[in-house]
């Protein structure tokens, strides 16, 4: 009987909270963000040195346990286009 029941049911969201969201959310999700972003870029907030006021995306809860988990961008550096510019600049050996 428990496998007849629809996808958004009670039972499922208590016992699996991510099953609240199908792939049409997290499509969606993406989506406008995206169209955020693209917005975002053409401000003057974007245009500085330093771009400002960023637009952070959407992460339900069950997802920002495994965002915090990845150690994806562990010991990433980061630089502007001039630095990176230096860099490529510098004489190899």
């Amino acid at each position: 009987m428990l496998f007849q029941l629809p996808r958004e049911c009670r039972v499922f969201t208590v016992l699996q909270p991510a099953v609240q969201w199908g792939w049409h959310e997290i499509l969606l999700n993406r989506i406008s963000f995206s169209l955020e972003l693209l917005v975002w870029m053409k401000t003057k907030d974007a245009q500085r040195k330093i771009p400002q006021n960023k637009p952070k995306q959407f992460v339900p809860e069950f997802m920002a346990n495994q965002v915090e988990k990845s150690e994806m961008n562990k010991g990433v550096e980061v630089h502007t286009t001039d630095e990176l510019q230096s860099i490529l600049d510098r004489p190899r050996v």
